[in-house]
């Protein structure tokens, strides 16, 4: 889920994180060279301009700024 305001507004909801946190974090997952090309943190957001597995880092990114105590990814297998 995607709200209006800005890149950080979306990554950073509860404002609980520097922007040194919130580079790291995007720089973690890979997506921060994607943030500096549409325009950084201060860039409005734009659902639309992201891709599906964009929009899917972009939520992993925010998942683990709220520090959680793990993450499980699943991938679905395919061919079996």
């Amino acid at each position: 889920m995607f709200f209006p305001g800005t890149i950080k507004d979306n990554l950073d909801i509860f404002s609980s994180n520097t922007v040194e946190m919130i580079e790291a974090g995007a720089t973690r997952t890979g997506i921060w060279p994607l943030i500096c090309a549409k325009g950084g943190l201060g860039a409005a957001m734009s659902a639309d301009t992201w891709s599906a597995g964009e929009k899917q880092l972009f939520c992993l990114t925010r998942a683990l700024l709220r520090r959680p105590c793990g993450v499980l990814l699943i991938d679905e297998l395919s061919g079996r």
